[in-house]
């Protein structure tokens, strides 16, 4: 896989290893979702996947 191709693979792939990360610990019980959470974990991150920053979210 080449190109334009190889690089949303990789996009992907690494959102996906990135999607349950929580660097600032925030709870999940505080929020009334799992979307909320997730949004909130991505506002308080200071490095977005590629994905991320596109915007969601993004089920898989």
């Amino acid at each position: 896989m080449e190109g334009r191709g190889a690089a949303a693979l990789a996009a992907v792939a690494e959102h996906l290893a990135q999607r349950d990360h929580n660097p600032n610990g925030l709870d999940r019980e505080q929020f009334a979702s799992r979307v909320q959470w997730r949004q909130a974990i991505l506002e308080t991150t200071s490095r977005l996947t590629t994905l991320s920053e596109r915007g969601g979210p993004f089920f898989v």
